[in-house]
C-alpha cells in the first residue's frame, strides 16, 4: 500500500500568496468558525503593531493585588446576598402575619 504526502505550502503566484479563504469567493456563505478565528487572531497583530503594552493578551499585573480585589468584591456579594435573603424572610413573615 503506498502512501503520498501533500506540501501544505500556500500556492504563490508571481510572489502575491493566494488565500484559500478569499472575502470576495465567500461572499453571501456563512463564515467557519476558523475563519472567524483567523480573522480575530489577525486584527489583534494588525493592531498590536506600534504599541508596546496594553490589552488582554499582553498585560502584566499583580496577581496578589487581583487575587485581594476579587476577594473584596465576593465577600461584598455574599452580604449583599445575605442581606437581600433577611429582607425576603421578614416579608414573607409579615405576609404569612396578614393572611391570618
Amino acid at each position: 500500500m503506498a502512501t503520498t504526502s501533500a506540501d501544505l505550502a500556500p500556492a504563490t503566484v508571481t510572489g502575491a500568496v493566494i488565500s484559500k479563504h478569499n472575502n470576495f469567493v465567500s461572499l453571501g456563505l456563512p463564515v467557519s468558525t476558523e475563519q472567524c478565528f483567523a480573522n480575530v487572531v489577525s486584527s489583534l497583530k494588525a493592531h498590536g503593531e506600534g504599541r508596546t503594552a496594553g490589552g488582554a493578551l499582553s498585560s502584566t499585573c499583580n496577581e496578589a493585588a487581583e487575587i485581594f480585589k476579587i476577594a473584596a468584591i465576593m465577600n461584598g456579594l455574599v452580604l449583599i446576598g445575605v442581606a437581600v435573603g433577611f429582607v425576603l424572610l421578614h416579608i414573607e413573615a409579615s405576609l404569612e402575619e396578614s393572611e391570618q
